[in-house]
């Protein structure tokens, strides 16, 4: 038996399948593919030789111990119906859907079921990947889970109910804070004193890890990095006043409107489950 299936070899699949072959936290020989898009596959056995690709979905859980769920909300159920019949009471189902409940799969499996919400940090083994459990997970499958997610960055195990705000903090905070720093960028650029874009580029880049660095190494945390920079009367003072007459609004707007999105989400995905 395959200690690892993964059905749905799309952009979080690539990335849990790459980063745990890539770390050596699985062998190649230990993992099992399935897609909906065989050219998919062909990719991922033009990486990973060794890999083993599935006939199908129902493949997949009739071989692995494991079995990853990476597709999308929407398509949960159908999948699940799909492969109910070729899994096990010792199948581990692990859900990467967010959206979906634990309770909505385990009562289609009726067995064990963890959900996991990696990041795209991952890709660079850094970040946190939020992880819970329903009480059918063996001690043995928590561990197995937690020690893959734990090569590619590291693990915070939260009880489900807890997801959505932790979510807003690990999963979707490299766009909000890629869009920050886009338009931080662009500002600056519009200036007529700005330094050319690639140069500009590097130097924001540099600070950016410079001061993540700084608060993660030295534990400086963000009080105090603000008052070693900003001096009272200096220029960047002036700067981080702008910034906190204005960031407060636009930030509890931010998380009014996905959390809001993910309840409608929720609600919608686990109705008729």
């Amino acid at each position: 038996m395959y200690k690892a299936g993964f059905i749905g070899y799309g952009s979080m699949g690539a990335m849990l399948v790459n980063g745990f072959l890539s770390t050596g936290a699985l062998a190649q020989r230990d993992v099992i593919l399935s897609n909906r898009t065989k050219h998919k596959l062909e990719a991922a056995r033009e990486r990973w030789p060794e890999v083993t690709l599935a006939h199908g979905n129902a493949d997949v859980a009739r071989q692995a111990r494991h079995v990853f769920l990476c597709v999308k909300p929407a398509d949960m159920k159908e999948v699940l119906d799909e492969i109910l019949p070729a899994i096990s009471i010792h199948t581990h189902i692990i859900s990467t859907a967010g959206a979906v409940a634990l309770e909505s799969i385990q009562n289609i499996t009726g067995g064990a079921v963890s959900k996991v919400m990696p990041t795209v940090t991952s890709e660079v083994c850094s970040g946190v990947s939020l992880v819970c459990h329903n009480n059918a997970v063996r001690q043995e499958d928590i561990e197995f889970l937690e020690g893959l997610l734990g090569r590619i960055g590291r693990v915070k195990a939260l009880p489900e109910e807890d997801f959505g705000m932790a979510a807003e903090l690990t999963s979707c905070m490299p766009g909000f804070i890629a869009s920050i720093f886009r338009e931080l960028f662009e500002a600056a650029m519009r200036r007529p004193e700005a330094p050319d874009r690639a140069a500009a580029q590097e130097l924001l880049l540099e600070t950016l890890l410079g001061t993540a660095r700084l608060l993660a190494e030295r534990g400086m945390g963000f009080d105090e990095t603000v008052r070693r920079v900003a001096t009272p009367g200096g220029i960047t003072r002036e700067g981080v006043k702008v910034l906190e007459a204005g960031l407060p609004g636009v930030f509890d707007e931010l998380f009014e409107k996905t959390l809001e999105k993910r309840r409608e989400l929720y609600e919608r995905v686990n109705g008729p489950f």
